[in-house]
């Protein structure tokens, strides 16, 4: 938290110091609060760490998009052979947020994802999980997962996954890097354990801040700022 709250200086902020250019974490899965926020509260059992993926993802704050995005995100998954065993809404502060910021402000759903040939349809592992768990395809079919459903579904239904993986989980947005920790409670939780953490704070300035340009990455944070295609258009004409 020390961390990012000293990358302050690198960020930027819009007219209201409220509305960030973007920032964020990457941690490992925190299994031991999983386990006890989404185990315990639904009754369905989590495989042990590495076996199941999690992940936050962003949602347009409608009830008919949202109700419809979830049905098509879960149809992509059972395509793939994989299962949704449940979502967790992410608790969150809206009142630190600026204006800009707040007025697009997603839904954060977090899904639980498993192999179904695996799993089984039950409400924990089957006996033979162990066996019948492949990490390789797994990973494979959560990249598939990935985007398929970014491109079934869209960003101009505000739908962005921040990150769904079996290895590490990241929450971001329209933030100022003091904020992050305040907005998403997740973080402050006493269970809440990972053995690493990234943070970034972005500085926009080829493109204007949103919630899905925040950093970091679902792998990896840079400092580079990505060049629209415009941009580089007009950087060749610039040199004629």
């Amino acid at each position: 938290r020390n961390l990012l709250c000293n990358m302050t200086h690198r960020g930027a902020v819009g007219s209201d110091a409220r509305d960030g250019d973007g920032a964020g974490v990457m941690t490992s899965i925190p299994h031991k609060f999983f386990v006890k926020n989404f185990e315990k509260e639904q009754g369905i059992k989590l495989p042990a760490q590495g076996k199941y993926a999690a992940g936050n993802l962003f949602f347009k704050p409608d009830q008919e998009i949202l109700k419809e995005t979830i049905e098509k995100f879960r149809d992509v998954a059972d395509s793939l052979g994989l299962r949704v065993l449940g979502w967790r809404e992410v608790p969150r502060d809206s009142s630190l947020l600026g204006p800009a910021a707040l007025s697009r402000e997603p839904i954060v759903l977090q899904p639980f994802v498993v192999l179904r040939a695996a799993y089984g349809d039950g409400n924990e592992p089957k006996e033979s999980f162990d066996e019948d768990f492949d990490e390789r395809y797994f990973e494979r079919q959560l990249y598939v997962l990935r985007k398929r459903a970014t491109h079934v579904i869209g960003l101009h239904n505000w739908f962005y996954l921040c990150s769904l993986s079996n290895k590490n989980i990241v929450y971001k947005g329209q933030l100022a890097p003091v904020q992050v920790y305040s907005y998403y409670h997740d973080l402050v939780n006493v269970d809440y354990e990972g053995h690493f953490a990234l943070v970034h704070s972005r500085f926009s300035t080829n493109t204007f801040p949103s919630w899905d340009r925040a950093q970091p990455l679902r792998w990896a944070a840079h400092n580079g700022e990505i060049n629209t295609l415009r941009g580089n258009k007009n950087w060749m004409r610039a040199r004629e």
